[in-house]
C-alpha cells in the first residue's frame, strides 16, 4: 500500500505540467502570448502582450526576462520586468519590439520570455513566440517598354 502511495504522488508530481520546486516551495506557473508568431516585413514596431499566471498557492516573485535571437531585434522599454504574483494570480505585461529593415527576410527568427528567481540565473519557465519576415516583392511599372 505504501509502495503505491509513492507511485501515485510520483506520477503525479511528475505529471504536474509547468511546475517547479525552489527549495521547499512548488511553483505551478504558465507563461503564454497573445501572438504565438508575428508576421511583419520589418522597420516596424510590434506589440505582444505577455501573460503570467500563477496556479500555485504560493507567492511567486521573479523576472520576466525577454530576448531575442536576432541582435538587432530590439527589446523596447524594459528587457527585465520585476513579477510578483500571488497565489491563483495573473499578470499581462506589455513588451515592444522593433524589427529593423536590415533583418534578413525569409528566415524565421525567435522571442523567448524567460521567468527566473533572480537576473542571470536558470529560467524556471520559458515561452517561446516566432517571428517572420516576410519578403517584398516590387513590381514597377514601366510604361517605355
Amino acid at each position: 500500500m505504501k509502495r503505491i502511495a509513492v507511485v501515485l504522488f510520483s506520477i503525479i508530481l511528475l505529471g504536474m505540467p509547468h511546475a517547479h520546486a525552489r527549495g521547499s516551495v512548488l511553483y505551478s506557473v504558465e507563461i503564454s502570448c497573445d501572438k504565438k508568431q508575428i508576421k511583419t516585413s520589418g522597420n516596424e514596431v510590434v506589440s505582444i502582450l505577455v501573460k503570467i499566471k500563477n496556479n500555485g498557492a504560493n507567492t511567486m516573485r521573479g523576472l520576466l526576462q525577454t530576448r531575442s535571437s536576432e541582435p538587432a531585434i530590439a527589446v523596447l522599454g524594459r528587457a527585465v520586468a520585476s513579477v510578483d504574483l500571488n497565489g491563483r494570480d495573473s499578470i499581462f505585461l506589455p513588451v515592444k519590439i522593433f524589427i529593423p529593415v536590415r533583418v534578413t527576410a525569409g528566415r524565421e527568427y525567435t522571442l523567448t520570455f524567460d521567468l527566473t528567481e533572480e537576473e542571470g540565473a536558470l529560467p524556471l519557465f520559458s515561452q517561446k513566440c516566432k517571428i517572420v519576415i516576410e519578403e517584398k516583392k516590387h513590381l514597377y511599372n514601366n510604361p517605355s517598354i
